[in-house]
């Protein structure tokens, strides 16, 4: 028969190897969901906003050169391309009579879903129409001064303030 003590010290030690191994498996599953790649998923449609069935979608890193392997849209014109690492890409649209579309500066980053529709002009396979892209613009002139009013909606009440008065002589 097993003391109380033998009890409960083999109960504790069995306790002990519990945690460390929940400890050991949950730290081998948060390590494994770290991303290293991204996913590409769009809609095609055509100029009119129909969406495009059976259209070829391709992605090329422009760093590295490497070329996924062509999707084609389903027929809600929906497409993507899962594990890209992360860069920027020309993605290629080619469907039966519409243009080839080229469009560059595509960014995949890591770890989402990255959107990207493309629009198809009718014509012939041959025919390309290249989009390039250009950086977003973060901050307008407009923006700033829409800012700036929302602040000063805020200083209603201080007007003769000279903070406030070097605010309105800055937006007029």
């Amino acid at each position: 028969m097993i003391s109380s003590q033998k009890f409960r010290a083999l109960s504790l030690f069995g306790l002990a190897a519990l945690v460390l191994t929940s400890v050991f498996m949950l730290s081998a599953v948060s390590t494994m969901a770290q991303a290293t790649t991204g996913t590409l998923r769009g809609v095609v449609t055509d100029v009119n906003g129909a969406v495009v069935a059976g259209a070829s979608v391709s992605a090329k890193n422009e760093t590295t050169g490497a070329v996924s392997p062509a999707t084609t849209t389903n027929g809600d014109g929906v497409f993507e391309i899962a594990s890209l690492q992360p860069g920027s890409y020309t993605v290629t649209v080619e469907a039966a009579n519409f243009k080839r579309s080229v469009n560059t500066g595509v960014q995949i980053k890591v770890g989402i879903v990255n959107p990207f529709d493309a629009k198809l002009e009718a014509g012939n396979v041959s025919e390309t129409v290249t989009v390039v892209a250009s950086p977003k613009k973060l901050c307008s002139a407009t923006n700033h001064k829409f800012r700036r009013l929302l602040k000063l909606g805020r200083l209603k009440t201080y007007r003769r303030t000279p903070r406030a008065q070097a605010w309105i002589r800055w937006l007029y």
